[in-house]
Parts: structure tokens; C-alpha cells; sequence
């Protein structure tokens, strides 16, 4: 079957420990960033791990390049919010495979060059626009308040916060958010003093912290909830 990825793994059987390593890395790594795009694509967490495990597995199984990089990205969340909205879940399925129709195009027209063609500028801009979106639309889990009204995103956002000035904001919710943050920007100086040389993902490690003082101090916030077994 040629069209599977190259079978070079017994090549790497001395190497075997170092790709577990590296395997297990990438997938703590991952786990936060499925569930948080999972939950901003308007999904839910589970959604973004199951698909996270199932396009990692496609994607080593088909995926042809030495450096094929594959797993949750914060612009897909932005493309698929409007379609769900609008056509609802069942048509991401029908997305994704237009999508990959499309890179197999390009592929096959060798349009793949025009990329080194963009400025930097406008993938910056991009990033950063991205950023600000997603910023916006967690608003409403930030601050423990129920979504606000529009059609926008900027239009969502002000409502949030006008209504959570009138109703009152959810201070552990907060809490919460500002401690994930603290963690997350100072987790890398802390096990630095701790003396702990194992390579522990700063998010990963900010969301487990986190999620056992959550649990520890009983704080009454709005949790993910069980993932379902089949995942």
C-alpha cells in the first residue's frame, strides 16, 4: 500500500525509548491545547481530544514528510466557529475532507512554494488577530458569567462584560484564571529551583496544579466534566 508513510520503524528500534519519550511529550503537550480549542470551536472538551488522538493517528499513518507536524491549531477554531454556528456540527466532516481535497490540489499543481511568497507582516497580523479572537470568546468561562448577545465577536464580548458588571462576576472563577496564569509564566522557574530535571510542559503542568486546587479547596467553578470512555 504506497499510500501509507514509509515503514522506517525498524530502523529506529535502538531509538525506541527516545521516541517514546518524545511521543508522550507531544501528547501532554496536546491535551490541554485539544481541550481548550475543543471547547472554544463551540464543541466541547472531549470533542477536541477525540479528534486530536484520531487526526494524529490519520496523519502518522498517511503522512509522507520526516518533519510532518500535526495536532490542535488555535486558527482552526476561528474557521470552524462561524460553520458550526451556521450549519452545526455534522458539517465538519464534509469541512475537513473539502479542506484536504484543497492540499491535495495544491499539492499536486506544486502550489505549496507560494507560501514562502507571504510577508511576514500578514502572518503576524494573522496571529495575532487569532489571538485576540480567541482571547475574546473566553470572556464568558473567565469571568464566570453567562455569554453575552451578538452576532460579532467584539459585539459578544461587550455584552459579557457589561452584563457581568450589572449581574455580578464569579470571583473564584477568576481566582482561577489569574492562578492558571501565575503558574503557567513562572511553572519553568520553579521546577528550575525545585531542581526537577524532567522536561514538564508549562500549560500541562498549570492545568494539573491548578485542577488539584481546584479540587483540594472544594472552589465552586464550572468544570469540563467526564470524558466519555470511548475517547
Amino acid at each position: 500500500m504506497s499510500f501509507l508513510s514509509k515503514a522506517d520503524f525498524p530502523q529506529s528500534k535502538n531509538e525506541f525509548v527516545r521516541d517514546s519519550i518524545a511521543g508522550v511529550t507531544v501528547a501532554i503537550v496536546a491535551l490541554p491545547l485539544a481541550i481548550g480549542f475543543g471547547i472554544t470551536s463551540g464543541m466541547s472538551a472531549a470533542a477536541g481530544i477525540s479528534t486530536a488522538i484520531i487526526a494524529g493517528l490519520i496523519a502518522g499513518l498517511l503522512g509522507g514528510s520526516r518533519y510532518q507536524i500535526s495536532g490542535p491549531t488555535g486558527a482552526m477554531t476561528v474557521v470552524l466557529i462561524p460553520v458550526i454556528a451556521n450549519f452545526g456540527p455534522t458539517a465538519i466532516p464534509i469541512l475537513g475532507v473539502m479542506a484536504g481535497l484543497v492540499v491535495i490540489l495544491m499539492s499536486v499543481i506544486r502550489l505549496g512554494g507560494l507560501i514562502n511568497k507571504v510577508p511576514d507582516s500578514v502572518v503576524e497580523g494573522f496571529t495575532v488577530g487569532i489571538a485576540l479572537v480567541i482571547g475574546l470568546q473566553q470572556l464568558p468561562f473567565a469571568l464566570g458569567v453567562v455569554k453575552g448577545e451578538g452576532e460579532r465577536t467584539l459585539q459578544v464580548a461587550y455584552n459579557t462584560v457589561k452584563s457581568a458588571l450589572v449581574i455580578g462576576l464569579h470571583w473564584q472563577t477568576i481566582l482561577v484564571v489569574v492562578l492558571t496564569l501565575v503558574i503557567k509564566f513562572n511553572f519553568v522557574r520553579v521546577i528550575t529551583l525545585l531542581k526537577i530535571r524532567a522536561y514538564i510542559p508549562a500549560s500541562f503542568g498549570a492545568l494539573v496544579m491548578t485542577s488539584l486546587i481546584v479540587r483540594g479547596f472544594g472552589l465552586d467553578v464550572a468544570l469540563i466534566g467526564d470524558i466519555p470512555r470511548n475517547v
